[in-house]
């Protein structure tokens, strides 16, 4: 039907940016860090990187769960998903426009 499907091009370029931005916030919390001494710094971003890493593949799997369900999506309960949505539905009707064109 005309249920909106998650692209891998568009998921991968959303991953890339919310790990992009967790490397900028990581690097300010490990300037905060520096007079630690190197190992527990070491140890320290390892743990973050993992967390960080953690919640941006779990609010890719919630944006996509939230996309493919249909139905509306709050703003202000899920702005990642709904950004998400709204990207997903312009892209669905270039490709509906582009294919009525051809």
């Amino acid at each position: 039907g005309d249920q909106p499907t998650v692209s891998r091009e568009l998921l991968e370029r959303l991953s890339v940016a919310l790990h992009e931005s967790n490397q900028a916030y990581l690097g300010g919390l490990m300037r905060q860090a520096e007079g630690l001494q190197k190992d527990a710094r070491d140890n320290i971003k390892i743990e973050l990187e993992k967390a960080l890493n953690n919640v941006v593949d779990l609010q890719l799997q919630n944006c996509i769960g939230d996309v493919e369900a249909g139905g509306s999506i709050d703003k202000d309960a899920k702005p990642l998903s709904a950004a998400f949505r709204e990207v997903i539905d312009s892209q669905h009707d270039a490709d509906s426009n582009q294919a009525a064109i051809s």
